[in-house]
């Protein structure tokens, strides 16, 4: 028997690696007789360009700006003339503090905008952006700064690019954007397939994970739309009814404005990459997994992408999670097993992760 073990990491418990050795671990002890092969994935977000590490590939380190203007040091990957940028590096929600009362209400892409201006600047026209796991909700108006385009209220005052300034933004000036980014073919690779406003879209469906309250949540709504209008009548461009235009708080409408950018499937460019199709083709089972699998797991990350494949090939797939968010219909035939169910409660589920993941993974008949 062969198994393939592909799963997402157990975000704030697992990386993808420490999944896989539980995994190898619970089906060593259960005495399974099997061939293993492992492929860590993900599904664009953070930790996307990791799995594209070879002995051809180079990073870029450099000084840039954190979500609420901060010197951090963020790097990016490059291969042969492409370079591959992950959002949530330099723009990424590991770097507010929501019980400080930190929020994407103040926070800014712009130092995910310094990347792509350090990669033109270097000579790379060819750039792959990873845009999940992001603390902003800003429409992409913080990189499209750090490139050159400048944000004006009626007043003719320049406006600081934040989420919450998107609704006094009057006038969009691109005559200083520079020449490099007209020259450059973007992908954006989005984790989420959701419009850019509404109550699908970028504010409703994730500005709650990034501190903002209810009230915010409505506000930030109202900039994502006025700003939308703002763009189709300044640069011409219609965004908001493109899948993922709200992937990353607008960045992949922003990215579609700003850059000129195509959108496409994180999932898909990764197991692309990583040629999932030959390896799920080879397994007889296949276990994926991530740490909260819900509605969203289904449309565009891991689980979608790993599913997609099964039925393909009629592969039996085992979803294994931190929390299971499903419900019976969504679940439907998939076999899907929690380590809540093993846990004391959702504490003991997130700290002793991977000793749960070995125990649920030993009682599974295989």
């Amino acid at each position: 028997m062969n198994i393939l073990i592909a799963p997402d990491k157990f975000k704030g418990s697992l990386s993808a690696a420490e999944a896989i050795q539980a995994i190898v671990l619970g089906l060593r002890s259960s005495g399974q007789r099997c061939q293993v092969r492992s492929q860590p994935l993900a599904d664009g977000g953070e930790g996307s360009i990791d799995l594209f590490q070879s002995n051809a590939t180079d990073w870029i380190a450099l000084k840039v700006s954190d979500p609420l203007f901060r010197p951090v040091q963020a790097r990016y990957l490059t291969d042969g003339g492409t370079a591959y940028i992950e959002m949530a590096r330099a723009s990424g929600l590991r770097f507010i503090r929501m019980d400080n009362g930190e929020s994407c209400m103040e926070t800014s892409s712009y130092g995910t905008g310094q990347l792509i201006e350090d990669a033109l600047d270097r000579g790379y026209r060819d750039i792959v952006l990873y845009v999940g796991g992001s603390a902003t909700t800003d429409l992409g108006i913080g990189m499209a700064t750090a490139l050159g385009y400048r944000f004006y209220n009626l007043l003719g005052h320049e406006v600081l690019p934040i989420g919450r300034n998107m609704n006094a933004i009057a006038h969009i000036d691109r005559s200083n954007v520079m020449k490099e980014l007209f020259e450059a073919c973007i992908t954006v690779a989005c984790d989420v397939d959701n419009g850019l406003y509404g109550l699908d879209g970028a504010a409703y469906q994730y500005a709650a994970q990034k501190g903002a309250s209810h009230e915010q949540i409505e506000q930030l709504d109202k900039g994502l739309r006025h700003l939308s209008d703002v763009i189709e009548r300044d640069l011409s461009r219609e965004i908001n009814d493109v899948p993922g235009a709200g992937s990353a708080g607008g960045m992949g409408g922003g990215a579609l404005a700003f850059l000129n950018a195509t959108l496409s499937s994180g999932i898909d460019l990764v197991m692309d990459h990583v040629r999932m199709n030959e390896q799920i083709q080879w397994a007889d089972i296949v276990i994926t997994g991530e740490g909260q699998v819900d509605r969203q797991s289904l449309s565009g990350k891991v689980l979608a992408g790993v599913k997609r494949y099964c039925d393909l090939y009629e592969k039996r797939m085992i979803v294994v999670c931190g929390i299971n968010g499903l419900s019976d219909e969504e679940q439907g035939e998939m076999e899907v097993y929690d380590l809540l169910s093993k846990a004391a409660n959702r504490d003991e589920a997130i700290h002793a992760a991977a000793a749960l993941l070995t125990k649920l993974i030993s009682e599974i008949r295989f």
